[in-house]
């Protein structure tokens, strides 16, 4: 997918493209993996540092002695695995605190992950040579396989889109439908991205980097007036970004339809 420039959407968790990227973990990029282990790992380790007896906790909790967390040496949530032999009958307190903190970050971000890790790393290889990540910060390694995931504006629809077969940049319709575009959600905007591409996210560099560009264009009836178009709803030509709009005369009409149209069509495939 990455050699032909498409989207692959895989999100990988930034922990995991380090370990891609070849560096190594630190206890810190447990945050990637769970925020709320993370959270008490920090406090932990910030308590050791100023020699602290007590700490806050994830849940609101102020000022908690580490004698008292009624924590052993388990992975958190995980009774199961052990951090050390007999793990489960050794209780945190605040002499052991800080090992306690380095053996979960360990399990976590080493033990666990690499063999899988280490898997991925050779199958991706074979296609893309992991070195030529290096060329890449883990922020536009995920970007490279997510996509654009910004809200694109009303004003970036009107400049990246073509209008053609009954449409200009005037039209009356077309104006509405890149007003509601620019108004909607992330969320909503990935719906009709899928809807007219088939991906749900642009690629890097957003709409102006969509190819084919997107184009719309008049959605007219062998038969039959404006009245019997404006029943009809919107279609897409994914193949070439190609979205089929009737003429709405307004901005009611064309959001229902169009709204419709993107609920019902992201689940279907039909030949136009």
């Amino acid at each position: 997918g990455l050699l032909d420039h498409h989207v692959v959407n895989v999100r990988l968790s930034p922990a995991l493209l380090r370990l891609m990227h070849g560096d190594a973990l630190v206890a810190e990029d447990v945050a990637d993996v769970s925020p709320s282990v993370s959270a008490t790992l920090t406090a932990l380790l910030k308590a050791n540092a100023a020699k602290g007896t007590a700490i806050d906790l994830p849940n609101g909790a102020k000022n908690v002695p580490i004698d008292d967390l009624g924590l052993s040496w388990v992975l958190p949530g995980r009774d199961e695995v052990p951090l050390e032999r007999d793990g489960a009958n050794r209780p945190v307190d605040r002499a052991n605190a800080y090992d306690y903190a380095e053996a979960v970050a360990r399990v976590l971000l080493c033990d666990a992950p690499c063999e899988r890790a280490l898997a991925l790393r050779e199958a991706f290889d074979t296609v893309l040579p992991l070195r030529g990540l290096r060329l890449f910060t883990v922020n536009e390694l995920n970007d490279l396989f997510c996509g654009h995931t910004a809200v694109v504006s009303a004003e970036e629809w009107a400049r990246h889109v073509a209008c053609d077969h009954g449409f200009t940049a005037n039209s009356p319709v077309v104006k509405m439908l890149f007003k509601m575009l620019g108004s909607m959600t992330a969320d909503e905007q990935q719906g009709f991205i899928r809807f007219l591409t088939g991906a749900r996210q642009l690629p890097v560099g957003g709409l102006a980097a969509l190819r084919p560009r997107v184009t719309v264009v008049r959605k007219r009836l062998a038969e039959g007036g404006l009245a019997e178009e404006v029943q009809q709803l919107p279609s897409a030509m994914t193949c070439q970004n190609y979205l089929k709009l009737p003429a709405y005369e307004t901005k009611e009409q064309l959001e229902s339809k169009l709204r419709q149209a993107i609920e019902e069509g992201n689940s279907a495939f039909s030949f136009t």
